[in-house]
């Protein structure tokens, strides 16, 4: 096979040349080595392949946004923080950006689970979080996330199931975040309709759209929980934590019927 050969499949399939590839691959195991104690950035860069370490250093920052001595120390005083203590094991928070038509959106996760994902100035950012979380580019979840991602704003539906989310919240949130997760692309439902559905759920014989419209406005998962498709019962496009313009941009992407609806009188 040859080298134009093996770099045409390598785009073709991974979207990314053999050279950046090899280098991430690099990244992504220096991540491990930097979470140990007394191990040197020239140690390190040695060891996942790095002649030079103004080099690993150099594609370090490039991909991280931040050097390696940076990432380590931020690493360490989450340690010694103890960020958060659950039976004894310690969880962290990873971050990425990702450039989305509506501006900057912000992805964290723990090692498995997305656990957030909100637009550039949203009401209530990063609110369920305890501690910052660290920027890391390399964790599976958030590589997938932005896969997902890359086909919404395509114009396909991917599958909310296909991302393994884990949104922290009450138990009344946690139903109301699932009932928003069963809205199909193309649809919209109504704060009131929830709350019947969520009586039922609980065995109550009413609940507040009130306590409704406060549990989907603070969903911590944007756009892929899909809080955006839920309105009001008159057809005002009221109550989205990310403004009620991305509400409407986000609705009109997934081919929904405007004409019905209507932005709410400021006050």
């Amino acid at each position: 096979m040859s080298v134009g050969h093996c770099g045409r499949l390598f785009m073709q399939v991974l979207q990314t040349t053999p050279y950046e590839y090899l280098i991430n691959y690099r990244i992504k195991k220096s991540l491990e080595l930097l979470g140990k104690e007394k191990t040197t950035i020239s140690q390190i860069a040695l060891e996942v392949g790095f002649n030079d370490v103004s080099h690993f250093i150099q594609s370090f920052k490039k991909r991280m946004n931040i050097t390696p001595k940076q990432y380590q120390k931020q690493l360490f005083n989450h340690r010694q923080n103890n960020l958060q203590d659950i039976r004894g094991e310690k969880i962290m928070y990873y971050q990425t950006t990702y450039k989305s038509p509506l501006g900057i959106l912000y992805l964290v996760s723990n090692e498995e689970n997305l656990i957030g994902l909100w637009l550039e100035g949203q009401k209530y950012f990063q609110a369920t979080l305890k501690e910052e979380p660290i920027i890391n580019d390399q964790i599976e979840i958030l590589h997938r996330t932005k896969e997902w991602l890359n086909r919404y704003f395509k114009g396909e539906k991917p599958n909310i199931k296909e991302l393994s989310l884990k949104p922290q919240g009450s138990d009344f949130r946690q139903e109301v975040w699932k009932i928003l997760c069963e809205i199909p692309y193309g649809e919209v439902t109504t704060y009131g309709k929830i709350a019947k559905v969520v009586a039922q759920k609980l065995h109550k014989e009413k609940m507040s759209g009130q306590a409704v419209g406060n549990a989907v406005g603070h969903n911590p998962i944007s756009i892929i929980i899909p809080c955006h498709r839920v309105v009001g019962t008159s057809g005002s496009l009221t109550g989205y934590a990310g403004g009620i313009d991305k509400k409407i941009a986000l609705l009109k992407h997934e081919g929904v019927d405007m004409t019905r609806y209507f932005k709410p009188k400021a006050r």
